[in-house]
């Protein structure tokens, strides 16, 4: 089958593609244990990248090799989920980047998925630099209020963000 052939679903469980997602999640808790047991920060930085660009490689072959699985349209996306959890927990975590890195990051997995991109979000940042705002309604923040702020304006300001479609 070539790539530009649309590939058949099947019912089937053991598929190349599922087979390297489920290796993917096998290897959740190597990062950890490198990250939190051994203390080896680069060596959990090069699984953690290794393990996000596996991503990438489950669904090309899915779809090159014709293997496209019912099992994969839902292991995917829960290891997918997983992983980027777990990365940005654990960053945080071990101040591997600073907090409002991960937090966008997440905010924009969130704003990205269809599934999760109708969700509300709000920045509350101490800082007030015009770039702050930007990013953060580029990642998809509907409101950004910065710090300091008037505690009943706040509330007013999230009760009309939450009520809005």
């Amino acid at each position: 089958m070539d790539a530009t052939t649309s590939p058949l679903e099947t019912d089937r469980i053991l598929t190349i593609p599922n087979a390297v997602t489920m290796v993917r999640f096998a290897v959740l808790p190597v990062y950890l244990w490198l990250l939190f047991g051994q203390k080896s920060y680069v060596a959990a930085g090069g699984v953690l990248g290794a393990l996000g660009a596996t991503d990438w490689v489950d669904g090309q072959l899915a779809r090159r090799m014709g293997q496209v699985s019912n099992l994969g349209k839902v292991l995917d996306p829960v290891v997918d989920r997983l992983l980027m959890l777990t990365a940005v927990i654990t960053e945080a975590w071990v101040h591997a980047v600073p907090l409002w890195f991960d937090g966008l990051t997440l905010l924009h997995r969130l704003k990205s998925d269809p599934e999760t991109a109708k969700i509300r979000a709000i920045v509350v940042s101490g800082k007030s630099f015009e770039a702050e705002k930007t990013r953060a309604r580029q990642y998809g923040a509907e409101l950004f209020i910065e710090k300091p702020y008037d505690v009943d304006s706040f509330g007013a300001q999230v009760s009309a963000i939450m009520k809005t479609e």
